[in-house]
């Protein structure tokens, strides 16, 4: 690997996701089969097989959908600042105070900025490892 930092070879990757990558990885954050995110999208399910494989563009009205629940443009577009967050783990109902949530909500908030950098890569491999915790409770 040579003296590249595990930091730097996360931003490169994170460079290299395409729109497509970024659907993918809100739909399996959410834990969704492709037919039924389709249907969140209001598309039919080849089209996102397609968008995730990046042969066709997302379309504006999917990309609204996305944005109306809470997904930032700027990520899903470009690959700019957060949103990967959103797509792993649910924000917590509240008023907004820290003192308002739960030790455990507390404890995802400190987390979810942490995910921001990782790759689809390794989102999946972290996420293998937080159902592998949960299977052996």
């Amino acid at each position: 690997m040579g003296d590249k930092k595990l930091s730097d070879m996360v931003s490169e990757k994170a460079k290299n996701e395409t729109v497509g990558d970024r659907v993918k990885i809100i739909r399996m954050g959410l834990g969704m089969y492709q037919r039924d995110f389709a249907k969140l999208l209001q598309m039919p399910q080849s089209n996102l097989s397609s968008v995730e494989r990046n042969i066709r563009p997302l379309p504006r009205n999917a990309l609204n959908i996305l944005v109306k629940e809470g997904f930032s443009y700027n990520w899903i577009m470009k690959g700019i600042g957060g949103g990967k967050k959103l797509a792993l783990l649910p924000v917590a109902e509240n008023s907004g105070k820290a003192e308002d949530l739960s030790p455990r909500e507390q404890r995802k908030n400190e987390i979810l900025p942490l995910l921001d950098d990782l790759s689809m890569e390794e989102l999946t491999i972290l996420k293998g490892f937080i159902l592998g915790l949960k299977k052996n409770r």
